[in-house]
């Protein structure tokens, strides 16, 4: 599961906390943070360059996304491309605007967004 730390701000993080307080399935679940309200970028980066160890590693065969509009959005899609196709994507918006966003963004970014399928 792909997001904000779980004791950030707003309402991503508190679906993720959630879920980690919860969530008591037979499934193992990884959280891998992409932000943190102390340390913003370096989350984000981390991601980067870990993203694809953790699948190897833990044999993650599904990756959720949790992603709002803006930043978040272009966090996550870089991200997704980088899921190997063995693995399955799920890209969960939670973005009130995101229509308008999208609507309003440029070629490249649409096509980013609907490229993974």
């Amino acid at each position: 599961m792909v997001g904000p730390e779980s004791d950030s701000k707003g309402g991503i993080a508190t679906v993720i906390s959630n879920f980690k307080e919860y969530y008591q399935g037979k499934n193992k679940i990884f959280y891998l943070a992409t932000w943190e309200e102390k340390h913003k970028y370096y989350a984000g980066i981390k991601a980067l360059f870990t993203l694809r160890q953790k699948i190897k590693q833990e044999k993650i065969d599904v990756v959720h996304f949790h992603v709002a509009h803006k930043s978040s959005f272009y966090r996550k899609a870089i991200l997704a491309r980088l899921v190997p196709r063995n693995v399955q994507v799920v890209f969960h918006m939670h973005a009130s605007q995101f229509d308008t966003f999208f609507k309003t963004s440029s070629k490249r970014t649409k096509k980013t967004h609907s490229t993974r399928a």
